[in-house]
């Protein structure tokens, strides 16, 4: 056989076995690794189970504060990388995630944990049945997050944080821009022990100075902890 023909052949069944190759790895993307994206059939970003990580490292004080005795808010569980963790320690966790493919690998990601609740819905300062939400695969926010580049416009079901039928005694928020009128509204506060808040910047202004006034009027210890993120500020405040 010629070289050329050789080469050709040797071609075509490497492209073969890389495209079945391809094919694989999307089936099993979807159907055994939760967190993977593909766009127009290609990989662009693989995030399997053991790859999620909580925001928190195990050295984190919140691991020693958060215990058996807590009911955990947690406000924009994303795919569930804390969301696994806090029913290690906490009473029971109430986890919510507005976005429907993030939604989605939240599930899959938490399945069998029997003391976590995982809802379909943002939370915010007050209650609508419907508003517009800006959503990007792992992430998304009610409002003009800085931080965040947009896929799309959906519409999403809203509950306002006082309108919340069960009690909690901390809260952990990474509310992508939400945590303004979250704590603006809040008004059950003589309930909540802890609050761990990450800030974001919202058209182009932080957070972190708002939410850092209205913890202050509330709890004697404020903490501004960055170990927890490598981008963001979190909030920290408890009695």
């Amino acid at each position: 056989m010629p070289y050329s023909c050789l080469m050709k052949s040797l071609t075509l069944i490497t492209m073969l076995k890389w495209g079945k190759t391809l094919g694989r790895m999307k089936e099993i993307a979807w159907t055994q690794i939760p967190g993977v994206e593909y766009l127009n059939s290609v990989k662009i970003a693989l995030r399997p189970q053991s790859m999620i990580q909580s925001d928190f490292p195990a050295h984190h004080p919140m691991r020693n504060e958060i215990t058996k005795n807590d009911i955990v808010l947690e406000l924009g569980a994303n795919l569930g990388g804390n969301s696994k963790e806090f029913p290690k320690y906490a009473k029971f966790v109430h986890s919510f995630e507005p976005s429907p493919k993030s939604f989605k690998f939240l599930l899959r990601n938490t399945k069998g944990i029997p003391n976590l609740r995982c809802y379909n819905a943002a939370v915010s300062g007050k209650t609508a049945s419907s508003h517009e939400f800006n959503t990007a695969f792992g992430g998304g926010s009610l409002y003009a997050n800085d931080d965040i580049r947009y896929k799309a416009q959906i519409q999403v079901r809203v509950i306002g944080i006082n309108d919340l039928p069960f009690r909690f005694n901390t809260i952990v928020s990474d509310a992508e821009g939400a945590e303004i009128p979250i704590f603006e509204s809040f008004n059950r506060w003589n309930e909540v022990d802890k609050i761990y808040c990450e800030t974001h910047g919202v058209d182009k202004r932080p957070t972190l100075p708002a939410v850092k006034k209205i913890l202050e009027q509330h709890y004697p210890i404020i903490i501004l902890d960055k170990e927890a993120t490598e981008r963001y500020y979190w909030v920290i405040a408890k009695r």
